[in-house]
Parts: structure tokens; C-alpha cells; sequence
């Protein structure tokens, strides 16, 4: 199903990153000391985007299939997810006794309520493209 599919994206993710902390914190430093301002960070490139694209396709199959709530961007909810699972190098890098496990969880239940297709969602919540932010500016005036 969707959401199993999803929660198993997000776990599979923090369970790398868990089994290969070492590794993840050494990468995360190396980048942190070779950027600067003539050098970018190289942790985000082709490889991340093409994750992204990824996910954003098998979000949208499953928002075809009715697996997952019709009215949300499949890019948005990708963007977002990946940032969630890339933050996680950073944090391990920061703090020694972050507790990984607990944070997969939430992020995979914070996911799996965003994007349930019995999830309430309030009107004029996730225009259409077209209408992008009619919503909100109509609210505001």
C-alpha cells in the first residue's frame, strides 16, 4: 500500500544512515571544512535531485491509485521528506546523543498523517497550480 511503501522509504533511509553513522558524520565534516565562499557545499547535487524526482513519482502513483490524499504537491511532500532524512547527517554530526530511532519514527507517522487519503484537510488547503495562492491572498485581503 502507499503509506507502508512510504514508511518503509523513510525507515530504510534512517536505517542506513544509523548503521553507517561513522561514515555519515565524516562526510557531513569533510564537506563542512572544503566549503567556503568559492566552494559550495557538494552534499546536494544530481544524485539528491534525482531522489527527489523519485519519490515525487511514486508519490503521485500512489495519489493516482487513492492510496494517498488526492490534494497534496507529490514534489512538495518530496522536497520535504528528503530534507527531513538529509538533516539527520547534520544532527548526528552535532549532537552525539541524538537519538536517531525515535526521530525516524516521528518523522515517518508526521508523513504518514500529511499524506493519508482519509487525512482532514481544510479548504482551499492545496490549490491547484493554476490557483496557486489565490486562496491564501483571498483570506488575507
Amino acid at each position: 500500500t502507499g503509506p507502508g511503501v512510504l514508511r518503509a522509504y523513510i525507515e530504510v533511509n534512517f536505517a542506513y544512515i544509523r548503521e553507517h553513522r561513522n561514515d555519515k558524520v565524516a562526510i557531513i565534516e569533510i564537506d563542512r571544512h572544503e566549503a567556503g565562499p568559492d566552494r559550495p557545499h557538494r552534499l546536494y547535487g544530481d544524485t539528491h535531485d534525482e531522489a527527489v524526482r523519485n519519490l515525487e513519482d511514486l508519490l503521485a502513483h500512489f495519489q493516482t491509485a487513492g492510496q494517498l490524499r488526492a490534494n497534496f504537491d507529490p514534489r512538495t511532500i518530496a522536497i520535504a521528506i528528503r530534507a527531513t532524512i538529509d538533516a539527520a547527517g547534520a544532527r548526528l554530526a552535532a549532537d552525539e546523543k541524538f537519538d536517531i530511532e525515535a526521530y525516524a519514527k516521528e518523522v515517518a507517522n508526521m508523513f504518514e498523517l500529511a499524506t493519508r487519503s482519509d487525512a482532514p484537510v481544510k479548504e482551499g488547503a492545496a490549490p491547484d497550480k493554476e490557483g496557486a495562492g489565490d486562496a491564501a491572498r483571498s483570506r488575507l485581503g
